[in-house]
């Protein structure tokens, strides 16, 4: 478990192959390699859905960490 999220099994067991090439073109997004012009709508929803996970990671105040 880690803030609001909780699974109840192995995390890296439900990793397929589109969601580690999304989290691969989000990395390349942040690194600034991709317009949001050069994404179709599912990407683009990709990159906005971890993009919005990451600011929820770094502005929680949990003190579980």
């Amino acid at each position: 478990m880690r803030k609001e999220i909780a699974v109840t099994r192995c995390p890296k067991s439900l990793i397929t192959a589109q969601s580690l090439a999304w989290l691969e073109l989000f990395q390349f997004w942040k690194l600034g390699g991709l317009d949001k012009d050069d994404l179709c709508a599912k990407d683009w929803d990709a990159i906005v859905t971890l993009e919005e996970l990451l600011i929820r990671e770094r502005t929680s105040t949990d003190e579980r960490d």
